[in-house]
């Protein structure tokens, strides 16, 4: 990415409004859209890109597993589904079925939170993808795209996660902008409804489910109302429509699921100035939500896109959110929910890949890690799935076949922590600060039972760590996820990033010395 250059000017003004509570706004971009998160914004280099030291640098890792930061939740790995994206890789091109080869592909990966679905949830009409498909109407979901049947539909894709993980569930986003004027109690009844147990008005519905061969309630986890929808529609969506929007779909939802939880959005990209409401600080928005809705509500929903600009950023985000709940309800039982987060690709240079390169692959982790590690951070799901030009999987244009990228077996790595509780991790040593822009070095570790679980991720020089744990800790099983640099990434054929047993540290071992190498995530079981 290119260094900061006529635009030092106006990102200077850019963190002077952050301080002081304000919100810029440009003539460039009055219209954001979902995808101009950094359409005019000029980042520096990551230090790792631009020539990090060659060096071997020390830290040290200190786990005190007596402190517990929060109960670990396999939540934090979700995913968004995007339904075009779905349509263009799911289906068997010859049977039109969902391909059996993705399944296999991608084995050992749970799916346990999966929201439905991003900003073409504003566009999707879930009535329209059930039921016979030759009665299925088409569906424009991006402006961008062709008018098509959703295909899989809402049901087939469940059905198809659920298979992949018994354990699964669902974040659901209503359609605010097209399906204001519907009942979301009827999508609540089809969802989450028993015909003997939702209101006799709905209970067609839940009906509806059962007959179209899903016996069982979806299990719902998170009812988030909208999304980004700050940026939605010509004019933009104020905060007093959204407010009305947010009571209405509430008190539909919750006379069917009456205990459902609710998350409403923040601001969108505050990071740029174009997303700005004009008069508004971005804290606004988020406020006015706590103020009048607070007691109903669950969590508040950000969408942090990072790599673009560091994960301290985005932090200093995430931290006013928290204070302000904290200011406003009086508590801090409001959550903040990550329902999109990814590295942001230099879309601009049309470099794609670096969405799930080995960079874009390890800001995940080092994202993750850090809300792993943050008490007032509860769920997460990665963007995407499926949809360009984040995946974890794709379909080959030559040659049609599917392949996973390197986000798959990130996330498969992470699969590997059972349960238990967070507890906490300090760390020393340059580029370990996580409010510093410089952060290359991120840990997290999660104690069930008598194992320990610890993560490193490391996006710099090599280090040599010195690890301390309250208890002597011997090594049961290692894994390493890694790659030949930065840009490396998978392509059908052609796998350039691996998840592999990490045999340089032997089993049996007390371990307190790690020679962590250079782009590099680690996964160590302790006993």
């Amino acid at each position: 990415m290119r260094p900061v250059s006529f635009r030092s000017l106006n990102l200077w003004l850019l963190f002077l409004s952050s301080a002081l509570g304000l919100r810029l706004v440009t003539a460039a971009d009055k219209a954001p859209q979902p995808g101009d998160e950094y359409r005019g914004v000029n980042v520096k280099e990551s230090a790792w890109r631009s020539g990090a030291p060659g060096a071997v640098v020390p830290a040290s890792v200190r786990i005190d597993e007596t402190v517990v930061i929060k109960p670990f939740s396999k939540q934090l790995f979700g995913y968004n589904f995007d339904w075009e994206g779905n349509s263009h890789i799911l289906p068997d091109p010859k049977t039109g079925g969902i391909d059996p080869r993705a399944a296999e592909l991608l084995q050992g990966v749970p799916f346990p939170l999966n929201r439905f679905a991003g900003g073409e949830s504003q566009r999707f009409a879930w009535k329209g993808t059930i039921g016979p498909v030759d009665q299925r109407p088409e569906q424009l979901l991006w402006k961008w795209a062709k008018p098509h049947r959703v295909l899989p539909g809402l049901l087939e894709t469940w059905q198809w996660i659920h298979r992949l993980d018994p354990k699964a569930e669902l974040t659901w986003v209503p359609n605010l902008d097209q399906e204001l004027d519907s009942n979301y109690a009827e999508l609540a009844a089809f969802l989450t409804g028993q015909p003997d147990r939702v209101p006799h008005e709905v209970k067609a519905w839940a009906q509806r489910r059962i007959d179209l061969g899903v016996k069982d309630p979806i299990p719902v986890a998170i009812w988030e109302i909208g999304n980004e929808m700050d940026i939605v529609g010509q004019p933009r969506w104020t905060i007093a429509r959204y407010l009305a929007a947010c009571k209405k779909a509430i008190r539909e939802i919750r006379t069917v699921d009456k205990h459902g939880k609710i998350a409403v959005t923040a601001a969108s990209a505050p990071w740029n100035p174009g997303y700005a409401v004009p008069g508004q600080p971005w804290q606004h928005w988020h406020r006015e939500l706590l103020r009048e809705l607070g007691p109903q509500l669950d969590y508040i929903v950000f969408h942090p896109y990072y790599s673009g600009y560091p994960t301290a950023m985005m932090e200093r985000c995430l931290d006013e959110i928290r204070d302000d709940i904290k200011k406003i309800t009086g508590s801090d039982r409001i959550k903040l929910y990550i329902s999109e987060h990814a590295r942001w690709p230099d879309l601009e240079k049309k470099k794609h890949y670096q969405s799930h390169s080995l960079e874009g692959c390890l800001a995940a982790s080092q994202f993750l890690l850090r809300c792993l590690n943050r008490p007032d951070v509860g769920p997460a799901n990665y963007h995407s799935f499926s949809s360009f030009p984040w995946g974890m999987i794709y379909r080959d244009k030559n040659s049609g076949q599917l392949y996973t990228t390197g986000l798959a077996d990130l996330f498969r790595l992470y699969g590997k922590i059972p349960g238990g509780d967070v507890v906490q991790v300090a760390l020393d040593g340059a580029m370990t600060d996580p409010t510093k822009d410089d952060l290359s070095l991120t840990a997290g570790a999660v104690r069930d039972g008598k194992t320990l679980y610890v993560a490193i991720t490391n996006m710099g020089p090599a280090r040599a760590v010195a690890l301390s744990t309250k208890r002597p800790a011997k090594v049961t099983e290692a894994w390493i996820f890694t790659g030949a640099g930065p840009d490396a990434y998978n392509r059908y054929g052609q796998q350039e990033i691996t998840l592999a047993p990490w045999t340089a540290l032997k089993k049996g071992i007390t371990v307190d010395k790690l020679d962590v190498p250079s782009g590099a995530l680690l996964l160590l079981k302790l006993e």
